[in-house]
């Protein structure tokens, strides 16, 4: 293994170092340190919180309206929790569930529902707008796909159907 100068890390396929006779690597841009994010290599790191302190906290934010997502995104900025779950050994949605902590819709539905909104809104005063119009189409049909793939998984009631007007209580934020 090869030190990676970049990051400090061992050499990872999103480094473009060659070494002498290696083919040259082709990578995506989007590829990150696999390594790094390797729960044994994670537990070396030092975290200041105890497991029960991360739930609190986590649990403190979900009261306050913050997401999942962003919730992970605070603990790890801010508290220097890197991943949750190897912390506390439970992912935010089951710290949430055992909490008892509900959102109405998953967070990537309640996302583009809020994203059909927005464009609904600009078509309002905005009615020629036909990439507008288009984009709302392929909004939609993601939408659709969503909730088909929910109601399969029985994450949502097996009766929900999206309708831009009633749905909107549901994402107001």
């Amino acid at each position: 293994m090869i030190e990676c100068k970049d990051c400090l890390f061992y050499r990872h396929d999103s480094c473009y170092y060659l070494m002498p006779n290696e083919p040259p690597i082709v990578v995506d841009e989007n590829e990150f340190c696999k390594e790094w994010t390797h729960k044994d290599n994670l537990h070396n790191i030092a975290v200041e919180l105890s497991p029960d302190e991360v739930e609190n906290e986590a649990v403190k934010l979900a009261r306050r309206g913050y997401s999942k997502s962003m919730i992970g995104t605070i603990m790890r900025d801010s508290h220097g929790v890197p991943l949750v779950k190897i912390v506390t050994g439970k992912k935010i949605s089951q710290i949430l569930e055992s909490n008892e902590i509900t959102e109405p819709l998953p967070e990537d539905l309640a996302n583009l529902v809020r994203k059909a909104l927005n464009i609904r809104n600009h078509l309002e005063s905005n009615h020629k707008d036909l990439e507008a119009k288009k984009g709302l189409n392929r909004t939609e049909s993601k939408i659709y796909r969503l909730i088909k793939y929910y109601k399969k998984k029985k994450t949502i009631q097996a009766d929900f159907r999206y309708d831009p007007e009633k749905i909107r209580t549901l994402v107001a934020q």
